[in-house]
């Protein structure tokens, strides 16, 4: 996440890279449960 959010929009997306990660694994976490 930190590689493609960087090379795409440099420091601001390897800042939202992090946060986006962790909620696409929440979000798959909630999904798998069910």
């Amino acid at each position: 996440a930190l590689l493609i959010g960087g090379s795409l929009l440099g420091i601001v997306g390897a800042l939202l890279a992090v946060p986006t990660a962790a909620i696409l694994q929440v979000i798959a976490t909630e999904v798998l449960k069910d």
